[in-house]
């Protein structure tokens, strides 16, 4: 029988939404992949896409970026199959893939999650060349992974300036490692290691990064490295014990990505009483450097149709002179495939269009002389109706554009620039685009109104349909942030039976999350918004519920945000989500 550890997931009382409507499949050799130490290709119709991957050499790793909402690890299963470490998002657990029976299992859930906060993970498969005692040798199988709500992300994504918690996405765990919880560490838990060789690697962008770790008297001995490079052999034995301190600190770097990296030595001075060594996060410092040139407008920030014209405004604050690239991608997801992928040259002139399998080497692309058109399947730019021109340190691009049926749907649109020395503003959120056909299953999300804000204080009705009456609706949700992720948003769902308002933490937790009911003066917060209970109304009218809030954003949540939304009935039917508004927060 097959058998395999899973994490635990706390569920509220009251669900948020989980997401489960799109899974995609992707194959064991897609290049977003990453395989070290020494893995084996395998060839059998019985296998996903007919081929898989192995390995038995301890330490070999497959490492799997994803954006959405669950995975499912695709591998297979038999007789001379192993044990091996998983860690998602920093969570470390064990996975015996075996099972003792004579037939060879295929395609078989090895490790499944379903209930992940929507946005960035990393899963890391290590191979242990270990088995237990009903199998007889120590295979790991790789033939497929399938993803919630997302897709393959790639890369190697690297934390920026300020407290990067060790369940990061840009931190990768290799050898045993353990997690242990508490209100005493940074975010709320801490990872820790005793074994030899037991290392984390931390992909980061800055000039200085401190380890921030737990000492006590049971800790050992770490060797620290800098870009593979040996910097020392700290001791972190400490009494009494301190927690969240500065455990090694290095400065003066050269500016752009570095590796820090952490490894256990399995040994301690002869004070302590162990060799523990323990990670809780890291703080990471850049240094000052001229202002990248950033996205500043889009107009409309929302707007629906099949043929549109959306003007983006760019800023350059060091002069029109230094801008290399303005890039525009509309998509469902951040994702530049089988997207309408767009990059302006200003040195050239030229648009580009990204062709559809998102590869931004494969590009088409024609002077903007006011003739022509660029084109892939999701879009196409009518240059006769296109602009780009600059005044001051202002970019205005404006794009005519006719979006096919195929990609039809509610999409975000995003944006992003790059000037000469490689300085680039990373993607923004700047708005929505409705391309018919829309949804039209139930319940729907249909809109908010005003669809988008740029106040710190604001008034908003967020609206919804069942197929038949609104009275069928039981929860629904609307998510404010930057991406489709609930940590660190404004994430609030509408409990109809109970006339309840309830309002996600700043962790993402829906276990934690916190309730009112939607009456009188109350309140309730969390580090991104506040949403009052006075002045807020509930108006059902046929098949629509529609739901007023007062919100205030605080000025620490400032800049582009997508507005997401979503519902659910009394039966259980949950939508997907749809992108329907933008806010653009103010800093002040």
């Amino acid at each position: 029988m097959l058998k395999h550890n899973l994490l635990a997931c706390l569920v509220g009382m009251l669900p948020f939404p989980v997401l489960a409507q799109t899974v995609t499949r992707f194959e064991q050799d897609d290049p977003r992949i990453t395989y070290t130490g020494t893995w084996y290709p395998n060839s059998n119709p019985l296998e996903s896409g007919g081929t898989a991957r192995l390995a038995n050499l301890k330490g070999s790793q497959a490492i799997v970026i994803f954006n959405g909402t669950g995975i499912t690890w695709i591998g297979a299963s038999d007789y001379y199959s192993g044990e091996c470490y998983l860690t998602l998002d920093g969570l470390p657990t064990s996975v015996d893939t075996s099972n003792s029976s004579a037939a060879t299992l295929y395609q078989q859930p090895l490790f499944s999650i379903h209930t992940l906060t929507p946005g960035l993970h990393r899963m890391t498969i290590e191979v242990t060349h270990s088995h237990d005692g009903s199998t007889n040798q120590s295979w790991i199988w790789v033939d497929a992974f399938d993803i919630d709500n997302g897709s393959l992300a790639g890369g190697s994504p690297a934390a920026g300036p300020g407290l990067v918690q060790q369940t990061d996405v840009a931190a990768n765990y290799s050898g045993h490692w353990f997690q242990n919880t508490g209100a005493i560490y940074s975010g709320g838990s801490i990872d820790s290691a005793v074994d030899a060789g037991a290392r984390v690697d931390l992909t980061f962008n800055g000039t200085a990064v401190s380890w921030i770790g737990y000492r006590d008297e049971w800790s050992g001995l770490a060797q620290v490295l800098l870009d593979g490079q040996l910097q020392a052999t700290v001791d972190t034995y400490l009494t009494p014990s301190k927690a969240q301190t500065t455990t090694y600190s290095l400065t003066g770097l050269a500016p752009g990505t570095h590796v820090l990296s952490i490894v256990a030595t399995g040994n301690h001075d002869a004070a302590s009483g162990g060799s523990w060594v323990w990670v809780d996060g890291f703080q990471i410092s850049a240094a000052a450097s001229s202002a990248p040139p950033v996205p500043a407008t889009l107009t409309p920030a929302v707007s629906s149709g099949s043929s549109q014209v959306l003007t983006l405004t760019y800023n350059a604050p060091s002069g029109l002179q230094t801008l290399n690239v303005l890039n525009v991608l509309i998509n469902s997801f951040l994702d530049g495939r089988q997207a309408c992928y767009l990059a302006y040259s200003q040195s050239s002139n030229v648009l580009y269009v990204v062709a559809d399998d998102g590869d931004p080497t494969q590009i088409s692309g024609k002077v903007m002389d006011g003739t022509g058109a660029v084109s892939n399947s999701q879009c196409t730019v009518d240059l006769t109706g296109s602009l780009a021109a600059g005044n001051g340190n202002t970019f205005t691009l404006t794009l005519a554009l006719e979006f096919s049926a195929s990609f039809g749907g509610n999409k975000v649109v995003y944006a992003a620039s790059s000037d000469l020395s490689g300085t680039n503003s990373g993607w923004q959120t700047m708005g929505a685009v409705g391309v018919p056909p829309l949804p039209s299953t139930f319940p729907n999300p249909i809109g908010m109104n005003p669809s988008s804000g740029n106040t710190l204080t604001q008034t908003v009705t967020f609206s919804f349909q069942d197929q038949s009456a609104a009275t069928n609706l039981q929860t629904v949700w609307a998510l404010i942030n930057t991406a489709l992720d609930g940590r660190g948003s404004c994430y609030v769902a509408y409990y109809r039976p109970g006339n309840q308002l309830l309002l996600l933490p700043d962790s993402g937790d829906a276990s934690a999350t916190i309730n009112i009911v939607l009456s009188g003066a109350n309140s309730v917060s969390n580090s991104q918004c506040t949403i009052s209970a006075e002045g807020a109304s509930v108006n059902t009218t046929g098949n629509t519920l529609s739901v007023t809030l007062p919100i205030t954003f605080k000025t620490g949540f400032a800049g582009f945000k997508g507005v997401w939304l979503a519902a659910s009935t009394m039966s259980g039917q949950t939508s997907a989500w749809q992108a329907l508004g933008a806010e653009a927060v103010p800093g002040q």
